[in-house]
């Protein structure tokens, strides 16, 4: 999870969607590893954080992770291997099997093999553009932000208009939640420069509509 500004330590709760894994720890990093004295079953976890000033992960969403049987694991890994040899490029082949972890809703999956790539030296506005997305769902919105502002740095040097119109639009509901209603704003009027550039107008208005709900 982000670090919160004024936070010194933070309260950790893992509970379970079908069992009744109710884990609990503290910790003053931003991440925790599972002690694993209760086995986790197959099935949803939710992951609840709240910091020592009283600020709480469901204030932004709800978030959590899956835990797949071992049938069901076997099967996706089969799958992932038959994506890696496809005769793909590895960025090609990267957003694939990244597709394909977040149409089985594995989506730190996704991400683990995503940033794997940009460490890599992977430049596409594609997978910037998609870990943005990722991050977004999984409520880490300031990771969003980064690898949003790096894709449509990249979009706006291949000249790739479309992306940047659709990156200035996730950028908006992104300002909405960490930053603000005036930057939001900002970025909802720069998607609609690219999009009238485009020549798309019923996206234009679109956010013309969502400008009175911000």
């Amino acid at each position: 999870w982000h670090q919160v500004e004024g936070a010194e330590s933070y309260s950790v709760r893992i509970r379970g969607q079908a069992s009744d894994l109710d884990w609990k720890t503290h910790s003053r990093e931003t991440e925790i590893l599972y002690s694993g004295e209760q086995p986790l079953p197959p099935g949803y976890y939710w992951l609840i954080v709240e910091t020592d000033n009283g600020q709480r992960s469901i204030e932004e969403g709800v978030f959590g992770f899956r835990v797949l049987d071992e049938k069901k694991a076997t099967t996706l890994l089969k799958e992932v291997e038959e994506l890696q040899q496809k005769q793909l490029s590895e960025e090609a082949k990267t957003l694939a099997i990244a597709h394909f972890y977040l149409s089985e809703d594995l989506k730190y999956d996704a991400i683990d093999i995503l940033e794997q790539s940009i460490k890599d030296g992977n430049t596409l506005v594609a997978t910037y553009q998609l870990l943005g997305n990722t991050y977004t769902q999984v409520g880490l919105n300031r990771l969003a932000k980064e690898r949003y502002l790096k894709g449509l740095e990249l979009a706006k040097a291949a000249s790739d208009l479309n992306s940047q119109a659709e990156i200035q639009k996730s950028l908006v509901t992104i300002s909405l939640i960490i930053d603000s209603k005036e930057e939001a704003l900002q970025w909802l009027e720069k998607a609609q420069v690219s999009y009238r550039a485009l020549g798309d107008e019923s996206k234009v208005r679109q956010l013309e509509e969502n400008k009175s709900k911000i």
